[in-house]
């Protein structure tokens, strides 16, 4: 059952349903991420993955969104971000160098760990096709 007819949103969907994946986001509430210190940021959604193991994690739609009144997250919204967090960079100076971080930074360090231990968490619920699928629907 197709529920958007944009290219991306229906390979999303496609890989959800080929991989028995089932997808749930619930709005949450207002409150900002651990990385957001200007106070801009999207709805947070709370996103469970099920398959039968089951991944769920926080997620926060896009500032546009937000400020268009738009509740709802769309599967590709959480896939294509899913497929970038997966591989996060291993060392914390690559983290700094991709994302723009100063390497002097507790913060930046807080930020990196939490990525880590998010992107081990999505490398152990996907496969390694699956992985390799959800690039493609970026």
């Amino acid at each position: 059952m197709k529920t958007t007819s944009n290219e991306y949103g229906i390979q999303a969907e496609q890989f959800l349903t080929s991989n028995g994946i089932k997808f749930r986001a619930t709005l949450s509430d207002t409150k900002s991420p651990a990385w957001g210190s200007d106070g801009k940021h999207g709805h947070r959604y709370r996103v469970t993955l099920s398959k039968p193991k089951r991944l769920t994690f926080d997620f926060w739609s896009s500032i546009a969104d937000a400020q268009k009144g738009i509740k709802t997250v769309r599967p590709y919204d959480v896939l294509a971000c899913v497929n970038s967090d997966a591989y996060t960079p291993e060392t914390f100076e690559d983290f700094c160098a991709e994302y723009g971080y100063d390497s002097d930074s507790i913060k930046a360090l807080q930020t990196f760990r939490r990525c880590s231990a998010f992107a081990k968490r999505l490398r152990a619920f996907f496969t390694a096709e699956e992985l390799k699928q959800l690039q493609g629907i970026q």
